[in-house]
């Protein structure tokens, strides 16, 4: 499991964790924002045998969810 967490720019930071062969997490916020503040958007990515799908923690797009939470968020 890799998790690395950091500054794509002055404003903008990203999280990425590797949680399986099959998992990974990715995360965008506001550079210095903490995991546990519900201010991430969250992408789960999972892969079965030669297909990736992408889904959004909660269906949707927003700046919500806490990366903390991430493997326990609905996906869709």
């Amino acid at each position: 499991m890799a998790q690395i967490i950091s500054n794509l720019s002055p404003t903008k930071a990203l999280a990425f964790d590797e949680a399986n062969a099959t998992t990974t997490y990715i995360g965008t916020a506001k550079a210095g924002t903490a995991t546990s503040d519900a201010k991430w958007q969250i992408r789960r990515i999972t892969v079965t045998g030669n297909v990736s799908l992408f889904a959004f923690a909660d269906s949707n797009d927003r700046y919500d969810n806490k990366w903390s939470d991430r493997t326990t968020l609905s996906y869709s």
